[in-house]
């Protein structure tokens, strides 16, 4: 054998020891560390966020879920995308739990960053609307087991429909069409609309509004924005009236010819009680059209506040009156043993101690719209699945019979004299009738920024007058008048709203 093929033989030999060794070395030495790196290599799943049950309006209609939003997720975890910004991770659309000008925002509330519900439904169901999925990323993974950020990913579960979802009685047209209207006329008020067949909430609305998805900047803005206004207390006013009128006409010393006679006040040792003119001779219907406060100081100082009192119980004043107990205010009725005469004058135009909310005024024209009998207000309806299928009825069942039906329909007319002839003339419409009472809550509070006492505008009614479809309360806070304030809101509403139909 010739020394170059030895040499050769050598050679193959001493190169196959030596990758027989170097396999050896790294299957054996380094087998775990080069398996780890193989193991970083692989589809990962990133939980970005926890995905939550649809909260809907009666038709099934969605106020959660309804919009897609671009994201970007990186190390610094979930972002909100920027355009025209360079932005390394996975970029994304998905759904946006809101919408940036979504409805009934005080009435669903938002969420804390870890997605439970922080306030409104989402906290009062927080239980109901969590789910055990998650908004998933599914992605490559570099050796070193973190994320590629390449463009190969999915996202999972971005349109999971939950089994259970809850579902309210608020018509989203009808939610749609009252927020419309008060952003043209309402920087500080409410609007409540219930349906006065059911006593369901079709529409509740607050004023300033909030940003849902920006509650951190929110709070540093610090103007009473996340303030439901529409279940909070509030001086009554004029509106009050109704209640007194009511508790006069069931009582035997008064008809519905009784006459009244106001000199543009009354005095009580130091104190004058004012009215707003010198009404002269009037009988109950105008009286109570041209709200003149000295017919209603008559009745309160000859009937007292306990008789007022018990009639304002029966209206559902200084109690819940819907099926979301925890989310309102219950107003508040004056609570004492003896009750001067003066709080009794004051009491009969819904000054002094009264206060109520506006859910609790749309609740006192929806009983006068009914005929006297009151309904169980509902706004959560039911938790439904995906398909709409009732899982658990939330709804308040009853009725109760608040005043004689003759006494309902005559303070009805009364009312509809009040746009016909009186304070609320500037209601009317020459389409169809309107029924109302214009309220002008004096507080005793003082505005800094106006410079002038805080005096709120209210006006609850209802429509059409023949046949009543829709109970209505607004509220203008510091809106000074009633008629100025509050009524060309309900009749632009009103007016809408029948369009509708």
């Amino acid at each position: 054998m010739s020394t170059r093929i030895k040499i050769t033989i050598f050679a193959i030999s001493c190169t196959f020891c030596v990758l027989t060794a170097v396999l050896f070395i790294t299957s054996y030495a380094k087998g775990t560390f080069y398996a780890q790196k193989a193991s970083g290599q692989h589809i990962a799943e990133t939980k970005i966020r926890p995905v939550r049950g649809n909260i809907y309006d009666r038709n099934m209609i969605s106020f959660t879920n309804t919009r897609t939003q671009k994201y970007v997720f990186n190390e610094n975890g979930l972002c909100e995308y920027y355009n025209g910004e360079m932005q390394n991770g996975y970029v994304f659309e998905a759904l946006a739990r809101y919408a940036k000008n979504g409805y009934a925002r005080h009435l669903i509330g938002y969420l804390n960053d870890d997605y439970s519900g922080a306030s409104g439904l989402e906290l009062l169901f927080d239980n109901e609307l969590k789910t055990n999925q998650s908004l998933t990323l599914i992605h490559n993974n570099t050796a070193s087991g973190m994320p590629s950020y390449t463009q190969n990913y999915n996202i999972a579960n971005n349109h999971y429909l939950s089994d259970s979802n809850l579902k309210l009685t608020l018509d989203y047209k009808v939610q749609k069409c009252a927020e419309d209207v008060m952003d043209k006329y309402i920087k500080k008020g409410a609007v409540v609309i219930l349906d006065v067949k059911t006593f369901d909430v079709l529409a509740m609305a607050s004023r300033p509004n909030f940003e849902q998805q920006d509650i951190k900047g929110q709070l540093r803005r610090n103007g009473g924005e996340f303030l439901n206004r529409s279940v909070s207390n509030f001086d009554a006013g004029s509106i009050f009236k109704i209640v007194t009128s009511a508790t006069a006409l069931e009582n035997p010393d008064y008809t519905k010819e009784h006459q009244f006679t106001c000199n543009g006040s009354i005095s009580r040792g130091d104190l004058t009680f004012a009215c707003t003119a010198n009404h002269g001779i009037l009988n109950f219907k105008n009286a109570f059209a041209k709200s003149c406060n000295c017919a209603f100081y008559s009745i309160g100082m000859h009937l007292g506040s306990n008789a007022i009192l018990s009639y304002a119980r029966k209206f559902g004043l200084g109690k819940a009156v819907s099926n979301l107990e925890a989310l309102e205010n219950s107003g508040n009725l004056p609570a004492r043993d003896i009750y001067s005469v003066n709080s009794a004058i004051n009491l009969s135009i819904g000054q002094g101690e009264m206060l109520i909310t506006p859910l609790q005024g749309a609740n006192i024209a929806g009983i006068i719209a009914n005929r006297g009998t009151a309904l169980k207000i509902n706004i959560a309806d039911s938790i439904v699945n995906k398909h709409g299928a009732v899982l658990k009825n939330l709804r308040n069942y009853g009725t109760q019979k608040v005043i004689d039906t003759p006494t309902a329909d005559f303070i009805a007319q009364m009312m509809r004299e009040a746009v016909l002839e009186g304070t609320a003339q500037s209601a009317q419409n020459g389409i169809f009738g309107i029924a109302g009472k214009t309220g002008t809550a004096q507080t005793g509070w003082y505005n800094t920024q106006t410079q002038s006492l805080n005096v709120h505008g209210w006006f609850i009614g209802f429509f059409p007058y023949d046949n009543p479809i829709y109970a209505m309360a607004v509220f203008c806070e510091d809106g000074k008048s009633g008629a100025t304030s509050a009524i060309p809101p309900f009749k632009e509403i009103a007016i809408n709203l029948m369009n509708l139909i």
